[in-house]
């Protein structure tokens, strides 16, 4: 399973746009998406636009949309870095194919894309609940990197 952070959004909270993402207070979403997609994190923007506006699941229980979820913040300690976590995110009745899962702030306007994790593979429901936990390590992990002299 790999994973993929969007970079366009982190360069957007950084940059002169300073997009104003909030994981304690924002609504996130978690999307299905088949294996259509061509991956591209550099150009990845948003939920409902290329090329998140096509290949998202819809059958069964899925909504257009995806399941809500909460993420946190936390420094893990002695380890320099910095995890992204939830917890379980569930998904009743789903029936499709899926190999992407999208996150990403449904509060924010542009309903920004933040992290793409790729399944490895096509992952077939019908009429399952699909439960989705992260890892040890939460979704990722930011190591913190020492300037160069």
């Amino acid at each position: 399973m790999g994973s993929l952070l969007c970079l366009k959004s982190f360069e957007d909270v950084f940059d002169a746009t300073q997009l104003a993402i909030n994981t304690s207070a924002d609504t996130w979403k978690l999307a299905l998406f088949d294996d259509s997609l061509t991956i591209d994190v550099e150009t990845f923007t948003a939920y409902g636009v290329a090329p998140f506006n096509a290949g998202e699941a819809a059958g069964g229980g899925y909504s257009a949309g995806g399941a809500t979820f909460f993420p946190t913040w936390a420094i893990q300690a002695g380890s320099q870095r910095l995890r992204w976590n939830s917890a379980l995110v569930s998904i009743a009745n789903v029936t499709d194919d899926f190999r992407y899962l999208l996150h990403y702030d449904d509060t924010l306007a542009g309903n920004n894309a933040f992290y793409v994790c790729d399944l490895g593979g096509i992952v077939s429901a019908v009429a399952e609940t699909v439960n989705f936990t992260p890892g040890a390590n939460g979704w990722f992990r930011l190591r913190g990197l020492r300037a160069a002299a």
